[in-house]
């Protein structure tokens, strides 16, 4: 059971590892989602055990390389997201999806300027604060995302393990 867990964990970390490389065209490209924080946000509020803040701060790492950026400014983002929602993933489990909605804005939202804020520190260009958009359509996108995870559990058979 571990290993399936860890199997579906990992393949849509990937589809969010992708979809957070792959371009977006012009102004789209401000309210991008960031989908992989995202998936940080799901699998830790189910899996608080197994998808930790070592796992959100490994793959903060690979995605600084990826980006080619300040080595650490995601893993911060991630870790940080990581464990807020690992510290109230009882809390957010049982509450609405609308409720856990305004969490994740608020989590992406303070991921992302503490991200913009270590590359202003570590000397890096901060010039699009636009990216701060993302986590309105991560808030928007949430219902829709959570409930495409969930039947993603479901039909994998950890649902009566994980929801």
């Amino acid at each position: 059971m571990k290993w399936r867990c860890f199997f579906l964990t990992m393949v849509t970390v990937l589809v969010g590892i992708i979809l957070n490389l792959s371009p977006a065209p012009g102004f789209i490209g401000s309210f991008r989602p960031d989908v992989l924080a995202m998936m940080v946000v799901f699998w830790c509020m189910k899996t608080p055990g197994f998808f930790n803040i070592g796992t959100s701060f490994l793959l903060g790492i690979f995605m600084d390389i990826m980006l080619g950026s300040v080595l650490g400014c995601r893993a911060l983002e991630y870790s940080a997201v990581a464990y807020i929602m690992v510290r109230y993933s009882k809390s957010l489990n049982d509450s609405s999806v609308f409720f856990q909605s305004l969490a994740v804005f608020s989590v992406v939202l303070l991921s992302q300027a503490a991200s913009l804020w270590s590359l202003h520190i570590f000397g890096g260009r901060v010039t699009d604060y636009h990216i701060l958009l993302g986590s309105v359509s991560c808030a928007v996108l949430w219902p829709f995302f959570h409930m495409i995870m969930s039947a993603l559990v479901r039909y994998s058979g950890l649902g009566r393990i994980l929801l």
